[in-house]
């Protein structure tokens, strides 16, 4: 590579910073990903205590507490669809296409244009990509924080009917 011309060089280094740009978006999507997934296993884990402390507790529950039972059933079932909303999301583009790409290198002679070419195709497919990660973040946000109700909610209502199963 050190018979480069400096515009080819300077294509190659916009080139490299797109390509370590994208790299980065990708993995803030991953790391997205991976909180949705901790927030599915997290709302199923609340439910299935949920359903252990209601087993626990068989017996005629306060009025107040079969409404805080439906109460963390909804906030649960509203969770999980904030999650489903946030998963349908979905992925970035990956951009440019490759049988385009082909193309391009196959009808243009000049290396630097088709570098050129390339980067600008990945900024487009960053820019769309940066509207989706801000989308995702958002409803995950949301879910944390309905994700935290939730828990708070299923120890309010596990140790109470606790409380009532011992008492009777």
């Amino acid at each position: 590579m050190a018979d480069l011309t400096s515009d080819e060089r300077k294509a190659e280094l916009y080139l490299a910073e797109t390509h370590w740009r994208r790299n980065d978006q990708a993995e803030r999507h991953e790391t997205l990903n991976r909180r949705l997934n901790t927030l599915f296993a997290l709302n199923f884990a609340v439910l299935a205590v949920l359903g252990a402390s209601l087993r626990l507790g068989e017996l005629v529950l306060p009025g107040f507490l079969e409404y805080l039972v439906y109460a963390t059933i909804f906030v649960l079932i509203f969770n999980i669809g904030l999650l489903l909303w946030a998963y349908r999301v979905g992925q970035g583009s990956r951009r440019p296409d490759l049988d385009t790409l082909r193309d391009i290198t196959a009808d243009v002679r000049s290396y630097e244009i088709a570098i050129l070419w390339t980067a600008r195709e990945i900024l487009m497919a960053m820019d769309a990509n940066e509207k989706r990660i801000f989308r995702k973040g958002h409803w995950i946000t949301r879910a944390m924080f309905t994700s935290a109700l939730a828990v708070l909610m299923v120890a309010a209502v596990a140790s109470l009917s606790l409380r009532f199963a011992k008492g009777a």
